[in-house]
């Protein structure tokens, strides 16, 4: 039970723009971790509206508020993001 508790503590996706608007929308990254398939993985720490957010990002209609984004914030967190993954695969 308490390590369904744990698993449930986190939130992984290796979607690179799903990642993006995650940070945009204020969710915590706790880390990036390397795949079997040398594909990353990017560790979130889960929250209730995560879910929803993830609906919106895949489903949502393209002009709805909540995945309108500030494009500014968009690539300065791309940017951000893309560092991380690229010192990442220096330290391996």
């Amino acid at each position: 039970m308490k390590s369904n508790q744990i698993q449930n503590k986190y939130f992984k996706t290796s979607n690179f723009n799903l990642a993006v608007y995650l940070l945009c929308k204020g969710l915590r990254l706790v880390s990036i971790e390397k795949n079997n398939s040398h594909r990353k993985s990017f560790v979130y720490e889960d929250v209730p509206q995560r879910e929803h957010l993830v609906e919106v990002f895949n489903f949502g209609k393209e002009n709805h508020s909540e995945i309108t984004l500030d494009i500014r914030k968009v690539f300065t967190i791309s940017k951000e993001l893309k560092n991380k993954l690229y010192l990442e695969s220096e330290s391996i």
